[in-house]
């Protein structure tokens, strides 16, 4: 039997774990000195946490624009490791990319189902 859960509370539940990561990744990058992806870091994980109150449709712009932007900020955070010589990290950060990217075309096709009903 599997746990169906409220399409809002899992979109609520992935930027909370998001900007857990972009918090924990914002302070790795300010012990090595890169304030500006730890600025980034903080920003979005911020950003994150205040859209939470904002969020009241199940599947809303806001959600698209948050999810291609934490995409983007992955993908980033993957390169970076990358140049610094990590081998898993960056892989993990590209997959969290692409799991952003693939949530963002699933919120686009619900707002352009809803916008055609």
């Amino acid at each position: 039997m599997a746990l169906k859960i409220d399409p809002q509370k899992k979109n609520r539940l992935i930027l909370i774990i998001g900007s857990i990561a972009f918090l924990f990744n914002g302070w790795d990058s300010l012990d090595q000195n890169n304030y500006l992806l730890a600025g980034c870091n903080f920003l979005l994980a911020f950003t994150n946490i205040v859209s939470l109150y904002f969020i009241k449709d199940k599947a809303t712009t806001i959600n698209l624009v948050l999810f291609l932007l934490n995409s983007f900020l992955a993908f980033i955070i993957a390169f970076n490791y990358l140049e610094v010589g990590k081998k898993g990290l960056p892989i993990v950060w590209a997959l969290v990319g692409f799991i952003y990217i693939i949530l963002a075309l699933s919120v686009y096709k619900k707002t352009k189902q809803s916008v055609k009903t």
